[in-house]
């Protein structure tokens, strides 16, 4: 599955209506690197098998740290690290806080087995510096396109569907790192393909949205929360549509961080009209919204995505009611 969303591009939400703007949060993939030295003997510590030699490197800032997993696969007295003693679980496992700042660090094991023989290792630690200099960007930015499908339906009117090209353009600031992001983007319906209206109706939507990001789960959890909330304006251009929509706007977003510093993100969103409004109606006047979408790191600074959105709006205005559903398919580039 993971190979699959690879292949496929990945960036930020291109729903016509469900426009997702970029989160800072998505950059924050940096890895540390470790080695064995070999400074001691020529034996090291044959029995220490390495889960992996690189991991994420978490914190902002000065205070940024990485944890190694490795296990000993023989019965051990006593482990320390740097003079250090860590705790080592009854199957051999442990896991390793290492500070991982901008310079190349080191580190000593040193490990007493059941037969009181002593093993001594030292490791080499480097972060990649281009990647913790990206991880302290406070700017933002990303471009998309993507693949539409819109149907369009009117109480007392003709329901179409229309095939279209969109393109987006987004800006995202780190108010408060790993705590507060702002973002504003804007949508476009550049290019209608094709509509099936008997009238040759046709449907091109233009939307500018404005959220802030507040991190629920703090950076030292693969696994992040934000609650985002914003206002939207949201107008369209031909026969039929919406014109001149507004209303505050709710969406929580889930992403989840893979070790190799890609990401998986998912959201829904709520949208309230106030435009025109005569009563309160959270069915009627509204947008309701969901999306998935993969990313992956690119270069230096920059991440490339691929996502699947849906939406539905709904709008009644003096007994006149329409409605838009839509889904996408979207691919894109921050940076």
């Amino acid at each position: 599955m993971k190979s699959l969303l690879v292949v496929l591009f990945l960036f930020s939400a291109q729903t016509v209506h469900a426009q997702q703007m970029t989160s800072v949060t998505d950059s924050d993939a940096v890895r540390a690197y470790f080695r064995e030295e070999r400074s001691f003997d020529e034996t090291g510590i044959p029995f220490l098998t390495w889960s992996s030699h690189s991991a994420l490197v978490k914190g902002y800032g000065s205070d940024r740290y990485t944890y190694i997993k490795g296990q000993f696969n023989r019965k051990i007295l006593s482990a320390t690290i740097d003079g250090r003693y860590f705790p080592v679980n009854p199957d051999g496992t442990f896991s390793l806080r290492i500070e991982a700042q901008y310079q190349t660090g080191s580190f000593v094991l040193r490990v007493t087995d059941s037969s009181n023989g002593v093993y001594l290792m030292k490791y080499s630690i480097t972060s990649d510096v281009p990647l913790l200099k990206r991880a302290e960007k406070k700017w933002r930015y990303s471009l998309g396109t993507g693949f539409s499908l819109v149907n369009y339906r009117q109480l007392n009117g003709v329901s179409f569907g229309e095939s279209a090209i969109t393109v987006k353009a987004g800006i995202a600031f780190r108010v408060i790192p790993q705590t507060l992001d702002l973002g504003l983007n804007a949508f476009y319906n550049a290019l209608v393909l094709s509509s099936d209206s008997p009238r040759g109706d046709q449907i091109q939507y233009l939307g500018v949205n404005f959220k802030a990001a507040y991190h629920l789960i703090d950076n030292s959890s693969p696994f992040k929360v934000n609650l985002s909330a914003g206002f939207y304006f949201n107008t369209s251009y031909g026969d039929v549509g919406f014109a001149d929509m507004y209303g505050p706007q709710i969406s929580p977003e889930f992403i989840y961080m893979f070790e190799d510093g890609d990401s998986i993100f998912f959201y829904g969103k709520y949208a309230y009209s106030l435009s025109e409004s005569t009563g309160i109606s959270l069915h009627d006047n509204r947008e309701a919204a969901a999306g998935i979408h993969y990313s992956f790191p690119v270069g230096v600074s920059d991440r490339m995505s691929v996502g699947i959105d849906a939406s539905q709006l709904s709008l009644t205005i003096a007994n006149k009611w329409a409605s838009t559903t839509s889904y996408s398919l979207s691919i894109g580039y921050s940076f």
